[in-house]
Formats: C-alpha cells, structure tokens, sequence
C-alpha cells in the first residue's frame, strides 16, 4: 500500500452518459479503481480522475477501456496526491491568511 495516487486518463470520442456508464463499470471491475468520476470536455474527450491508496496497474486500466469500447490517450499517474495537492494550494492559503492578520491589524475607520 502506498499514498493516496491520483490516476487520470484521457479517452476520446467519449459523446454522451452511455459512453460513461459503459467506461465506469468496466473500470470499476479493475481491482482498486473503485473511486472514480468521468467527465467530459467540449471535444468529446473522457476524462477519468481515480482516486486510490493502491498503485494501478496501466495495462489493467487500458484493457478495461478496450472492453469498454474506446482507446486511450493518456495516463498520468500523481504519486501521494493528496501531499502533492496540499503543497500546490498551500501559498494560495498563505496569502489568504497573510491578508486577514493585515486587515485585523489595520481595520478600516
């Protein structure tokens, strides 16, 4: 078991909510990929974000894209992703705090 990893994976040609159904079921048979939403962008791309604390096997998720009836473009694989996220929203949340002691010491009058 590893950190939490973040899996994504881009599909084409994914239209409409059958096409998702489809995707979904076969990827949720592959072991571990059980949290897992799909959207879709303006060009008709899937994109497959799965949550998990199990690494993922590449070939296991692409066949299940197979079985589903689609191809692959892409995966991308995020390591403790929760960390790595963390770490990415943490001066956005700095500066917030950063302005809320400069309004609390300089209060407008």
């Amino acid at each position: 078991m590893i950190g939490t990893t973040l899996t994504r994976i881009t599909i084409p040609d994914v239209v409409n909510s059958a096409a998702v159904a489809e995707i979904t079921h076969e990827l949720k048979a592959v072991p571990h990929a059980n949290r897992l939403t799909i959207r879709l962008d303006d060009q008709g791309v899937g994109i497959v974000s799965i949550l998990s604390n199990h690494e993922l096997d590449d070939a296991d998720l692409t066949a299940a894209i197979l079985r589903a009836g689609f191809t692959v473009s892409s995966i991308e694989t995020i390591d403790d992703a929760l960390a790595t996220q963390m770490k990415l929203q943490a001066p956005g949340r700095q500066a917030s705090r950063n302005a809320a002691v400069a309004l609390s010491h300089h209060p407008e009058t």
